[in-house]
């Protein structure tokens, strides 16, 4: 019972016809096709045996009734009961004609000659029947095993489907926990919380090159060496993945380390370079380092490899000046110095610290790109500092391109 309104599906019913074919398969025109042969070989068949016949004087002596029945058989054969219909008794009256007193005139039968065609009729009738339900037994098998063959694929078919969807699931199960794993050892190498120094206002903000593999060989660090001096570092190692940030981490905490021993900049960057070089990696990495004498406002820093630090201010954006106090890269020099540089920061003034990927494209000379960053810093250094880092990454390019990883760490002093 169906409720009022809705609407019964279609049920197709398989019937089978007098002939054996199936209504509604498929392959129903097909047989049709083959009925009309088996029909026009009735028809056709006896006309040549007779044919044959009539050009003998003593038909009797081939036994024409064996050639009638193979005809009949054939006819049966190919198509089914309708062409056994046509083709018995258009065989029996072929027959007649063959066998008649006399012959070839449809004369009178004798009762031999009767009886004779009688039987023919019978044996071609019997015969016919068989064949045709042989040949329907035939057509059924094949069906069957088609059928079953396409069954087996389908189910087979979905046994893959289903595996296939079990072991796409289980991969995303494992990069969720891959993810969730590295996002945890990114999130515990970075520094959870800033620094809070008097009279000045930070900001950071980490931005991997693969949103879904979020680790990578940039960094940065801010803390306070003692009560009068803030620390901070960006840094890059080369590469991606775990093992940059292995590195990364080591290089964090080497830094820190060596910077709670040593105030000056270039001595704490001399030092993590050989600590670099003795490690058996052939990694390298950048790091621009510097210290703010709170008192005075005095930063000194070194750079090693790493794009310089960017001034800005009312007196407007400036590129720091360290081009000949500038060192080379971490790890490929033991003996390499550093040398340091100094600005003082008036009232409003800060300094940006940040990793190439913030402004270098490929096809593009770097210097092209700092002076483009130059000038947007230019435009909005009085914005609040919490904004400033993504307007800088929208400004720079229209957004982060996933070329490679940016940090960014702005130390702004407060207006007075």
């Amino acid at each position: 019972m169906t409720e009022q309104g809705g609407s019964v599906p279609a049920r197709t019913t398989t019937r089978r016809g007098s002939d054996g074919a199936r209504l509604g398969d498929p392959s129903g025109s097909d047989w049709r096709r083959r009925r009309l042969a088996g029909v026009a070989a009735a028809v056709v068949g006896p006309a040549l045996v007779t044919a044959a016949f009539g050009l003998s004087r003593d038909p009797t002596q081939f036994r024409p009734g064996v050639w009638y029945l193979l005809v009949v058989v054939a006819a049966a054969f190919v198509g089914g009961v309708t062409a056994l219909g046509v083709s018995t008794p258009i065989s029996a009256i072929g027959l007649w004609y063959t066998v008649s007193t006399p012959p070839h005139s449809f004369g009178a039968l004798n009762t031999t000659e009767w009886w004779g065609i009688v039987g023919f009729v019978l044996v071609a009738g019997a015969i016919g029947l068989l064949v045709t339900r042989l040949e329907a037994a035939l057509r059924e098998r094949d069906t069957a095993v088609g059928a079953r063959a396409r069954a087996e694929a389908e189910t087979a078919a979905q046994r893959e489907l289903v595996a296939t969807r079990a072991e796409l699931h289980l991969s995303e199960l494992r990069r969720l926990r891959v993810r969730h794993n590295v996002d945890s050892l990114q999130e515990a190498m970075l520094p959870h919380e800033l620094p809070v120094v008097t009279g000045f206002e930070l900001d950071t903000c980490y931005t991997p090159a693969s949103p879904d593999l979020a680790i990578g060989g940039d960094w940065y660090d801010a803390f306070a060496v003692n009560a009068d001096t803030l620390a901070f570092a960006v840094g890059d190692v080369s590469g991606h993945g775990v093992d940059a940030a292995a590195l990364m981490a080591q290089l964090r905490n080497a830094l820190r380390a060596y910077a709670l021993e040593d105030e000056r900049p270039g001595d704490v960057l001399g030092r993590l370079n050989r600590f670099l070089c003795r490690l058996d990696t052939e990694q390298f990495a950048t790091v621009v380092y510097g210290t703010v004498a709170l008192g005075e406002a005095r930063c000194t820093w070194s750079v090693a490899g790493h794009p310089t630090l960017l001034f800005f201010g009312p007196r407007g954006a400036t590129v720091g000046d360290d081009t000949e106090r500038r060192g080379p890269l971490l790890g490929f020099r033991p003996d390499a110095s550093f040398g340091e540089s100094t600005e003082v920061l008036e009232p409003g003034e800060g300094l940006l610290a940040y990793s190439d990927g913030l402004v270098e494209r490929r096809g593009e000379h770097i210097d092209d790109g700092t002076e483009r960053l130059r000038r947007i810093v230019d435009e909005l250094w009085d914005e609040p500092i919490d904004h400033l880092c993504d307007q800088f990454l929208k400004r720079i390019a229209g957004g982060h391109e996933g070329r490679d990883d940016v940090c960014q760490l702005l130390v702004r002093r407060v207006a007075s």
